[in-house]
């Protein structure tokens, strides 16, 4: 059975991770002069529907998102790393949010965490073919940089 995701949600969440709105309770500092990219291959960018993201937190929920613009600010992978890592202190549990760290160590060349992060983010939500994709495309990108 399939899911019906009303178009302007996801718009909606597309342009909040894209970082063209921020929300107000949250304020970013600007870009950097230099992103904080290590990688030279591909970005990598995560959307992620409103009613999927599931945690009885409220400030693990701000986080993420938080977290999910930086990672689409043209290379702000480190802040959202930082977003992430304080998500999961919240909320160890929380499989959008180790994907979306593993999303973050991936633009970062860390390959290997990011692997790692998918592994997780798939034993506590299976069936979740995105998280396939993604760690699918961590090994090629790890291939290919040789490591």
């Amino acid at each position: 059975m399939e899911r019906y995701i009303p178009p302007a949600l996801v718009m909606l969440f597309l342009v909040l991770s894209c970082g063209c709105v921020v929300p107000a309770t949250h304020t970013l500092p600007p870009p950097p002069d230099l992103p904080n990219m290590t990688t030279g291959g591909r970005a990598i960018a995560m959307a992620v529907p409103i009613d999927e993201i599931d945690t009885p937190y409220p400030e693990a929920r701000d986080l993420l998102t938080e977290g999910l613009t930086y990672n689409a600010m043209g290379g702000r992978y480190l802040e959202a790393l930082e977003c992430f890592d304080r998500t999961l202190a919240i909320d160890p549990d929380f499989a959008i949010a180790w994907q979306a760290k593993g999303v973050a160590l991936h633009n970062l060349g860390r390959y290997e965490e990011a692997i790692e992060c998918y592994d997780r983010a798939f034993a506590l939500d299976p069936g979740n073919e995105g998280v396939e994709t993604l760690k699918n495309l961590a090994v090629e990108d790890r291939v290919r940089a040789g490591r």
